[in-house]
């Protein structure tokens, strides 16, 4: 008897030694950290809706305030459009850009410097992709003909650009062949719309359509009909108004944070997924740069 008691004695100091960890991981986590000095502000673009967005990325929030010691803000913008506008006149020092984005706002501010580029599930990248519903009849690109497309906002890389220089490559006009179009806005409402039947087909990248069901999106519904090209993860940047020192910071700090080590979980969000951050590799918009100067030309611009 005694033996077992010093057994469940043990047992028991093992537990209580393991539950006060966690406890005090979570409240190192939660608490509120020390700051000081002027906010550093970041925008993001509407990539996912913003209450989703703001929500999953609350954890790296905190954690760059634990960093940095200055209080950290997130904001989501209404549009792709806004965010660039924002970053241009200095109204935001630093913001989160697709890279359709990312090269629209470089061509306009050369001054403007990448810092980090995001990593999800360690990935760099992701696919874009033309998604139908899993019912449809369209079997491949040339069926689009007469057909509805969803985009997410004109300055999209996988919800724009890439679909329609696609449809270009595969024999489709988009501005001739399809009937109409649709602009959702975010991905996830993209996914939506495609599956309550306001179009035919839409355009998204490969981590929307993987995680969207997290989201409450039916995209076991849907099925891939075409990939439309690889492109880089989005990328943080410093605009005209970012101090150097804070510029400094903010880089060092995104390119320390990884999520199993800085948070103990496996990435941040059960949608956004993200992982990390690495160092930019401007190479890797060469092939989207390509593509928006053909659709600029075919476009006549």
């Amino acid at each position: 008897r005694r033996s077992r008691r010093a057994r469940w004695w043990g047992l028991g100091a093992t537990l209580a030694v393991l539950v006060a960890g966690t406890l005090g991981s979570w409240w190192w986590v939660t608490r509120p950290p020390p700051t000081s000095g002027p906010p550093l502000v970041v925008g993001w673009a509407p990539v996912l809706d913003p209450a989703v967005r703001a929500k999953e990325l609350e954890p790296l929030r905190r954690w760059l305030e634990r960093r940095t010691h200055r209080p950290v803000r997130f904001e989501v913008a209404e549009s792709y459009d806004a965010l660039a506008e924002s970053l241009v006149s200095g109204g935001l020092a630093f913001a989160v850009l697709p890279p359709f984005l990312y090269l629209q706002v470089a061509a306009r501010v050369p001054s403007m410097e990448p810092l980090a580029t995001e990593l999800f599930d360690g990935s760099a990248g992701n696919d874009g992709v033309l998604l139908v519903p899993e019912r449809s009849q369209v079997g491949s690109i040339a069926e689009l003909k007469g057909r509805r497309i969803c985009y997410t906002d004109r300055s999209s890389t996988t919800g724009w650009l890439l679909p329609r220089a696609t449809l270009r490559a595969n024999g489709v006009d988009p501005d001739r062949d399809v009937v109409g179009e649709h602009f959702s806005g975010t991905h996830l409402q993209l996914l939506r719309d495609l599956g309550e039947g306001r179009c035919d087909v839409g355009g998204t990248f490969s981590g929307a359509y993987l995680s969207a069901d997290r989201a409450g999106v039916r995209v076991a519904q849907m099925r891939v009909l075409a990939v439309t090209g690889h492109a880089p993860h989005d990328v943080v940047c410093a605009g005209p108004a970012a101090e150097a020192d804070d510029r400094r910071l903010l880089r060092e700090s995104l390119l320390a944070f990884d999520a199993p080590e800085s948070l103990g979980m496996p990435v941040v969000g059960s949608v956004e997924r993200l992982s990390g951050f690495r160092a930019p590799d401007t190479t890797a918009y060469d092939r989207l740069r390509r593509v928006w100067e053909d659709e600029a030309r075919r476009e006549g611009r």
